[in-house]
């Protein structure tokens, strides 16, 4: 291939594009970024790109380069899916910036292999037709997914879950191609791919790189990736290949098949059976180092002209320097140069906007959560088993309780034990936004989905299966188990609190969980909050005796406005009476004694009318929505670039 030939594609790609028409150019000129390291107080520029430039069209780009030298951040910031700052330079899309759209006409598979294991392969690639098909029946959505398992090669594990931990499901290349299945929904006139090849054994990378090569045939597509060190029968698929040094400046951009020649033109040859691929990176490696320090090629190196330093020990070759005067160099440039001076800018106030509506976004989430969670038979079941058998064990020790004068003290610590309940038994709600964080990143970086649709759908799915349902489990085995009041109204108003006061406690653990983003912060937090709002309930410490700096906490426990609540509902028109020895003149007496429980709850500090039962309740959700508020907020302000 002659070196005028810099910007034509393979035979293969060339054919294609005739038929399929115009093609996708991307362009990066002159592309610097640099990233802040370091603490709030002392923070220090960490370059990673410098004044790199190229241009990918039709067919297999690929970035190489040792690690750390940006290799993934170049692919990214091609991709749209890094942050801005520290960028300097132009990326260009057939001539024009990057649309504000771009990651809607694009597909990103990510290095590591995001996906929902419970579903299977089928599934998960009917989610993204339903999410990511625009104006398409269902029928049309079918063919594309059927098409797509056709042209995939999934034919044999398409009903096969894809697998978890706990869940047997399909092989290392079946999932990688299910990854790139999801992305070739949209049919994208350009694929970024992060490490393809990590994780797979040799055979099914040669396979995989294989159908990438085919899909740029098949589509004329640019597919763009970066890779580390590929085997030479992956390598020699490549149409273009940029080269990076350990610094992050380009080493070489052209034909992949013109590499070892250009090498060989300044001196460094790669021996007749060495990997192409093995032989750069040896080079950019043992060059990287500071001009001072001195090296000894690898076997696989071999100096036609050595330069040698004073010492008459070969020195260090400067890569980047030797490129940019080099005729590729040159060519290169002047395509760029022609790029750039009909650069135009794209009409971002024409976004494509997400494919299907808000309603129908929710209706898909929900779908795949409740498959999900049906799926997981020990996260769908064990929450309300618990609660029946926590229900059942604790409620016998308060069985059928008396109202006798000791029944205030065991009454008051049973509801006390409710509120205290439906706080902790609640703390696992936080894994709800950190299991499926990975997932919900990627997805939404890819124009999936809105983030208030999947807040909805993932709150919706986790609340009413997983907590009020347990709650409703509990309630009811507790309630009548220790013979709380025979009333229909009292005993919905019981479940109504308890279903609140649930909602209240998982809006706070949602909030929590997102905003940390660790389960580990999450629950450490929680623990925390939760041990305070017990303490400020009213039976470990009375309410009145606190101290007044401290008191106002009260107002902020969750479990004190479910106990109020519970209490005047339950106590309030009861005495608890019996028999109590006094002492009289030196002589004891057994006098049978009566006790209101509004005094008793009087004493507590609890307010017992109807009013103020519905004004602890109205609390609770006045918390429930700030908490849920602040949570979707803290969602919407998580970074979905990197």
């Amino acid at each position: 291939m002659k070196m005028s030939q810099l910007n034509n594609r393979s035979e293969d790609a060339a054919k294609a594009d005739k038929i399929t028409g115009a093609a996708a150019t991307l362009s990066f000129h002159e592309v610097g970024y640099k990233v802040q390291v370091g603490n709030c107080c002392r923070k220090i520029a960490n370059v990673i790109l410098r004044d790199v430039s190229g241009v990918f069209e039709p067919g297999l780009n690929a970035i190489m380069g040792p690690t750390g030298g940006g290799k993934t951040s170049l692919l990214d910031l091609l991709a749209g899916r890094r942050e801005s700052e520290g960028l300097q330079g132009d990326i260009l899309f057939n001539g024009k910036t990057l649309p504000s759209d771009f990651k809607l006409i694009s597909g990103y598979v990510t290095q590591d292999d995001i996906i929902m294991g419970t579903l299977t392969v089928r599934e998960n690639l009917q989610f993204a037709a339903n999410m990511r098909l625009r104006n398409c029946s269902k029928e049309e959505k079918l063919e594309r997914v059927n098409e797509i398992i056709q042209d995939l090669g999934l034919d044999k594990c398409q009903h096969t879950k894809v697998g978890t931990v706990m869940i047997q499901g399909v092989s290392g290349g079946e999932k990688k191609r299910c990854n790139i299945g999801i992305e070739l929904v949209t049919k994208p006139q350009v694929l970024f791919l992060d490490e393809p090849t990590t994780g797979l054994d040799a055979s099914t990378s040669h396979s995989v790189m294989n159908l990438l090569r085919d899909l740029t045939v098949q589509g004329n597509r640019t597919i763009v990736f970066s890779i580390h060190q590929p085997r030479y029968s992956i390598f020699r698929l490549f149409d273009r290949l940029h080269l990076l040094s350990s610094h992050g400046q380009t080493v070489f951009h052209g034909p992949a098949s013109q590499a070892v020649d250009y090498f060989a033109r300044h001196n460094l040859v790669c021996e007749t059976y060495n990997n192409p691929a093995d032989f750069f990176l040896d080079v950019i490696t043992q060059n990287s180092e500071s001009s001072d320090l001195k090296i000894n090629l690898s076997d696989s190196v071999v100096p036609i002209i050595e330069t040698c330093n004073s010492n008459g020990k070969a020195a260090q070759i400067d890569l980047p320097a030797l490129f940019k005067t080099s005729p590729e160099n040159r060519l290169m440039k002047k395509v760029c140069f022609e790029i750039l001076d009909h650069r135009t800018i794209s009409d971002n106030c024409r976004s494509l906007g997400y494919p299907i509506n808000w309603f129908s976004q929710f209706f898909y989430l929900s779908q795949r959560s409740i498959r999900n969670l049906l799926r997981e038979k020990q996260r769908s079941i064990v929450p309300s088993a618990s609660m029946a058998i926590l229900a059942l064990v604790v409620g016998s020790l308060y069985l059928d309780v008396a109202t006798d004068l000791n029944g205030f003290q065991n009454l008051f610590g049973a509801l006390f034990f409710v509120s205290i309940q439906m706080l902790f038994g609640n703390v696992p709600a936080i894994q709800a936004f950190i299991t499926g964080r990975n997932i919900f990143l990627h997805e939404s970086a890819n124009g999936f989905y809105r983030v208030s649709a999947y807040f909805v759908a993932t709150v919706f799915c986790d609340l009413l299966p997983l907590r009020t349902v347990p709650s409703l489990v509990f309630g009811t085995i507790f309630y009548w188990i220790i013979g709380l009041k025979f009333n229909l109204k009292l005993f919905a108003f019981f479940h109504l609190t308890n279903i609140v006061t649930t909602m209240s406690a998982c809006s706070l653990a949602f909030f929590i969980s997102v905003a940390s983003g660790s389960s580990t912060v999450a629950n450490a937090l929680l623990a925390v909050i939760f041990v305070i709002m017990m303490l400020f309930s009213g039976l470990i410490l009375n309410v009145s005796s606190m101290p007044v700096a401290l008191s106002w906490l009260q107002y902020t426990s969750i479990s004190r406005f479910c106990l109020v609540a519970h209490a005047g509902a339950q106590i309030s028109d009861l005495e608890f009476c019996g028999y109590r020895t006094i002492i009289r003149n030196g002589t004891a007496h057994e006098d049978y004694f009566c006790e209101p429980g509004k005094e008793l709850l009087r004493l507590q500090d609890i307010n017992y009318d109807t009013a103020s039962q519905w004004l602890n309740v109205g609390f609770l959700l006045i918390y429930t929505v700030t908490f849920f508020t602040l949570a979707y907020l803290s969602l919407r302000m998580v970074r979905k670039n990197k």
